[in-house]
């Protein structure tokens, strides 16, 4: 978000998921170190790793309140981690990823890739995932389900296109929300799945279970899981109608996105008890360091080529 002072000083405020600000920043600034603020600034949304992770940590009650919650850090330091040096293309359908046109629905797929990806010490966007990065495989897997393809960044030059449409951040802000209500905005359809490029393993069953509760019965603007009593943002549906609402909160100043569940109409949807139970761990799971990403790439089995 813009502020200018009155003798004419304009500044940048970022903030994270929870409303948080993360950083305030005189517009024009000469930067001292250009090498680490180009690590800073490495986008990829988990916002996903700061912004993201701030919502997800967070649990709301029935009353709304929202209460915090601890998770030991996996932080590796002394571990860095190397992004392509070129961006790739976007696979556009019709790869072997791509589904028959019988089992897409007439619904959007949104991926954020627009954050910092701090504590990776890389840009998580363009991470070797098997034989392709963590982005292209977040394409292929929502792809089998949404008909048109969106990915919310807030530095569009590094992006290349293809399937999917480039959408920059709509506001200043630095944040998951952000990145949610600039999507919203152009999308075609009326629901948007939104997740994020570090998920690798988003499940479209659970995502389609999901779909299926949006339709029927009273009006909904969202609907979201919840586990181990922790709301998951970004594996949750939001709907065009709740566009407005989210623009005042974010105009208030307001980027929290567990905020909205109170605020919009909304279904939480409990996932113990469910037959995503066992693998809930695993599907609501962002990799934010590289140990993450080391131990994710096992499980999958997904090894980056020599």
């Amino acid at each position: 978000m813009e502020f200018q002072t009155p003798d004419g000083k304009r500044f940048e405020v970022e903030a994270t998921a929870d409303g948080k600000i993360l950083e305030v920043e005189e517009e024009g600034r000469a930067d001292d170190d250009d090498d680490d603020d180009d690590e800073d600034d490495d986008e990829d949304e988990d916002e996903d790793e700061d912004e993201e992770q701030e919502a997800a940590r967070s649990s709301m009650t029935a009353s709304g309140t929202v209460e915090p919650q601890s998770r030991p850090s996996t932080r590796s330091p002394s571990r860095q981690l190397t992004p392509l040096s070129v961006p790739p293309i976007i696979p556009p359908r019709g790869t072997p990823h791509s589904p028959a046109a019988s089992e897409v629905s007439m619904v959007t797929g949104v991926i954020l890739a627009g954050g910092r990806s701090r504590r990776m010490g890389a840009d998580k966007a363009f991470l070797r995932f098997g034989p392709t990065t963590l982005l292209e495989r977040q394409l292929a897997v929502v792809g089998e389900f949404c008909r048109e393809l969106l990915v919310s960044v807030h530095d569009t030059t590094k992006f290349a296109g293809g399937a999917a449409r480039v959408v920059p951040d709509a506001l200043p802000i630095r944040a998951a929300l952000v990145g949610i209500y600039s999507a919203l905005a152009v999308a075609s359809d009326p629901w948007c799945f939104a997740t994020a490029c570090d998920m690798p393993f988003v499940d479209p069953a659970l995502a389609r279970h999901l779909e299926g509760l949006t339709a029927g019965g009273s009006p909904l603007d969202l609907v979201i899981p919840r586990w181990r009593g922790i709301l998951q943002p970004l594996h949750a549906w939001y709907a065009r109608s709740g566009i407005d609402l989210i623009r005042a909160r974010l105009d208030a100043g307001d980027a929290a996105i567990v905020g909205l569940v109170p605020a919009l109409r909304s279904r939480v949807v409990e996932i113990a008890g469910t037959p995503w139970e066992a693998r809930a761990d695993e599907i609501f799971w962002s990799l934010n360091t590289p140990d993450d990403l080391e131990r994710a790439r096992a499980r999958a089995g997904a090894a980056p080529p020599p």
